[in-house]
């Protein structure tokens, strides 16, 4: 699971996000996207299931995190008006969250991150299992 199917991503110059909290985002969905790949693609059931259930978490911790930051005015802007192509490694999205984890947020935005980062170690293990 190193490297991830292509998806639109969010652009950064088109949007006023920090571009790490942008990157935190378009990569999160490009895990989801991922995942549901691996969900209808395996033979087994249980790394079917695994699969499901890790883009099912993500999926509502993403809603959760944009959510809360748009809540707490941590982030101003969703809307950008073009999109790009892009991917990233897990070690580099937890890497890009520990990096946002840095910035002035709230305690709310933080808290869902730490959430997220624990999903990500989650997955990383359970991608090891065969």
């Amino acid at each position: 699971m190193d490297e991830l199917v292509p998806y639109k991503a969010l652009d950064t110059e088109e949007s006023n996000l920090p571009e790490t909290f942008n990157n935190v985002i378009n990569n999160i969905i490009g895990i989801i996207i991922s995942l549901r790949f691996q969900h209808w693609t395996t033979s087994s059931f249980a790394a079917h299931k695994t699969a499901e259930d890790a883009y099912t978490t993500l999926q509502g911790q993403l809603d959760q995190l944009v959510e809360t930051a748009l809540g707490s005015g941590d982030l101003t802007n969703l809307f950008p008006k073009t999109v790009n192509y892009g991917k990233m490694t897990l070690d580099q999205l937890e890497s890009n969250i520990v990096n946002l984890k840095d910035m002035p947020l709230s305690d709310g935005t933080i808290n869902v991150l730490d959430d997220i980062l624990t999903s990500i170690g989650t997955i990383k293990y359970l991608s090891k299992l065969r």
